[in-house]
């Protein structure tokens, strides 16, 4: 886990939302999520974007394998949040899974 995530676990943790970490969301792939939250909600925490540092996220084809998976996610009806380490560390990740929770709820799904 990065630190990121383990820094939205403990805001989560503070405001007792439940969560499942490392969530596996589609059968028959092995693409996890980093939060699952009920109800149908997806937490990527996107790592640090640095243009001199190249990681799987930012290749081609880690881009796209990227897109697949959270088009995927969507098609299985998972409402999917991303966020990177301003988001989380501003709180306003935190705001915006709130706000997904009690919106999901007006909806009456959750």
């Amino acid at each position: 886990m990065s630190q990121l995530e383990e820094e939205l676990a403990f805001q989560l943790d503070a405001v007792g939302i439940p969560y499942e970490r490392e969530y596996k969301f589609c059968p028959g792939r092995r693409w996890r999520a980093d939060f699952y939250i009920k109800p149908m909600i997806l937490v990527e925490v996107e790592g640090l974007v640095q243009p001199w540092r190249k990681s799987r996220h930012t290749t081609n084809d880690g881009y796209s394998d990227d897109c697949e998976k959270y088009s995927e996610a969507q098609i299985l009806r998972f409402n999917v949040l991303r966020f990177t380490q301003k988001h989380v560390k501003s709180g306003w990740a935190l705001q915006t899974i709130e706000r997904l929770i009690d919106v999901k709820r007006e909806w009456g799904e959750g």
